[in-house]
């Protein structure tokens, strides 16, 4: 639901509970696979587009957020941000010349390195997204890919 005013005629209703529904939204129960395209890279449940903001832990990049929309995996709480699970599989950053690829962990045989960011500094947890270029070891947090280097 999109919690936005039911005043229009498009619209199912109950009126003995005075229920109402945009048709749309009624037909737009948002479900899906994380998959990235010719990618081994998935999340193996659906997820569930949660329309309404809520103070959540993003799996992905490991920020605290209420200000999007979300989505959540109902059988393991996998939750993650909206604009999180719409990341380019492949980005060109400005500051490197390679073409950087979608992790969703940091690479195994990169993890007994102690590896910052390229673009904030900051240490790179295992756990979360990033963007790397592996034959480089250039690293980018997902929610640094916009951001020149510092």
């Amino acid at each position: 639901m999109c919690f936005l005013s039911c005043k229009e005629s498009n619209i199912h209703a109950c009126e003995i509970c005075r229920f109402r529904i945009h048709v749309s939204c009624a037909q737009g129960i948002e479900e899906w696979k994380l998959n990235s395209a010719g990618s081994r890279k998935q999340h193996d449940h659906f997820l569930i587009l949660q329309r309404r903001p809520a103070t959540f832990h993003c799996d992905a990049c490991g920020k605290e957020d209420d200000k999007e929309p979300s989505y959540l995996c109902t059988e393991c709480q996998f939750w993650i941000h909206n604009s999180c699970a719409n990341l380019d599989p492949e980005f060109n950053h400005g500051d490197h010349d390679h073409k950087l690829f979608l992790e969703f962990s940091l690479p195994e045989e990169f993890r007994h390195f102690n590896l910052s960011c390229d673009v904030c500094s900051e240490k790179l947890l295992p756990a979360y997204w990033v963007y790397h270029c592996g034959p480089c070891r250039f690293f980018v947090h997902v929610k640094c890919a916009g951001k020149k280097k510092m």
